[in-house]
């Protein structure tokens, strides 16, 4: 579209091109308002739903011939770069959708650089030099000056701007999952010692109560001996066995208690 301006071709395509090339705009700076809103994870605004509304409405208005440029043709000359441009004279209306435009593409890039998010300062910096070059050529367009169009440049700042907000946006995600596997590597670790000691309770809880029934012959062995008559040696020997097997029984009992959950008991304190 821009391209067509400085070649030599039938009168009627430049103004075609012309109403081509605000459609399109038009349709950009639509695009860029979804675009900004689906890498935020939101929805359009009512005011955002607006200015969309009106872009898209005025983009279609500038397929309709006369609406927005005249069939008048006006050459312009930049002796320096060694170019004519073919340029059609726009329509108040067409002045002003293009001002709209330049406007709207302008308020998207202040606001992406107040909250730029991942990689956004890039995309609104870019934002902001294609409303400049807009309204650079908007400015030359308008008043016929000796200056080459710049818009083409201004794209290729959004599309720099675009790769490095993508990248920032990948290399933020690659951190947070870095940060998620290395959680959920904690967390398998935290199971594993968990289960571990579920093991170890159960394993309690099978000893004790294994032990727990040769005590109890124990006991009632020594009970039995006891009773007839014993020397003082063989009192001795048989205290010794009653505390070793006591103490074995606290060992069993506190075994049962490790395995076993306690109950919670809540008590005023100072």
């Amino acid at each position: 579209g821009d391209a067509i301006t400085t070649l030599a071709v039938p009168g009627h395509w430049y103004a075609w091109f012309a109403r081509f090339n605000i459609f399109l705009a038009g349709l950009h700076g639509a695009c860029w308002f979804f675009f900004d809103a689906a890498q935020r994870g939101r929805k359009l605004a009512r005011w955002e739903r607006a200015v969309v509304g009106v872009a898209l409405v005025a983009a279609l208005a500038n397929l309709i011939p006369g609406l927005t440029v005249t069939d008048r043709i006006v050459a312009r000359e930049v002796s320096w770069l060694a170019l004519t441009y073919r340029d059609v004279i726009p329509t108040p209306l067409g002045g002003a959708i293009s001002t709209y435009y330049v406007i709207a593409l302008a308020v998207l890039g202040m606001r992406t650089l107040r909250d730029p998010g991942p990689g956004g300062r890039a995309q609104g910096v870019a934002l902001l030099l294609l409303a400049a070059t807009a309204l650079h050529d908007t400015v030359v367009y308008s008043f016929a000056l000796a200056a080459p169009y710049l818009l083409s440049l201004g794209f290729l700042a959004v599309i720099v701007g675009v790769g490095v907000s993508v990248v920032a946006r990948f290399v933020q995600n690659a951190r947070a999952l870095e940060t998620a596997l290395r959680a959920l590597r904690d967390t398998r670790e935290a199971l594993v010692r968990q289960e571990r000691l579920a093991a170890l309770g159960e394993m309690s809880a099978m000893v004790a109560h294994e032990v727990r029934n040769p005590l109890a012959v124990m006991f009632n062995v020594l009970a039995t001996v006891r009773r007839g008559p014993l020397d003082e040696q063989q009192s001795m020997l048989l205290k010794i066995i009653d505390e070793e097997a006591r103490r074995l029984q606290r060992l069993v009992t506190d075994l049962l208690d490790f395995s076993r959950p306690g109950a919670l008991r809540r008590s005023r304190v100072e």
